[in-house]
């Protein structure tokens, strides 16, 4: 029987909060997960970045195949899973450019949709990076205006770090 892409990102998330690293059970799922990673939703995608990220595990083979499946499905990406895909590769030191244009793209598309956290993230993980795309830049920028006043300080402070930074 073959995983269910939903179930393998949710299994990813449980072992993340868990803080629990079993190899081979991890290489186990990551196999499958490269199996069905086209199937993935933009949840179960950005939640298997994120806990490979939280748990620090440099899986190659399945962080490229899910930038390579993701690519493509970044304007249905919500922002939250936008940013946290961001964080995930940007924690890893993943240096990947054609997806963080990607993730570039769909967030200046979907900008107004940003929560103060998910617009402090995104800027943290690109400048991270060292990836200075100025079109996002900008607008990170006009929306975090028009909403400072929802920035908790710990946004403030990353927001701050991440434009000091680049």
């Amino acid at each position: 029987m073959q995983a269910v892409p939903l179930d393998l990102s949710g299994t990813f998330w449980a072992f993340a909060k868990l803080a629990y690293r079993d190899a081979p059970f991890l290489d186990a799922m990551s196999s499958a997960s490269q199996l069905t990673i086209t199937e993935f939703l933009p949840r179960a995608i950005a939640t298997t970045a994120w806990a490979l990220a939280f748990l620090v595990v440099m899986d190659c083979p399945l962080l490229t195949a899910i930038s390579a499946s993701s690519i493509s499905k970044m304007p249905y990406f919500p922002s939250q899973e936008l940013s946290n895909t961001a964080w995930a590769f940007a924690k890893l030191a993943c240096q990947d450019l054609p997806l963080m244009d990607a993730i570039a793209s769909a967030a200046r598309a979907s900008i107004g949709d940003f929560e103060p956290q998910h617009l402090a993230t995104t800027v943290w993980s690109l400048a991270t990076m060292l990836i200075y795309n100025q079109q996002l830049r900008a607008a990170i920028a006009k929306a975090s205006i028009a909403s400072q006043s929802l920035f908790p300080p710990r946004c403030l402070a990353n927001m701050a770090w991440a434009c000091a930074k680049c």
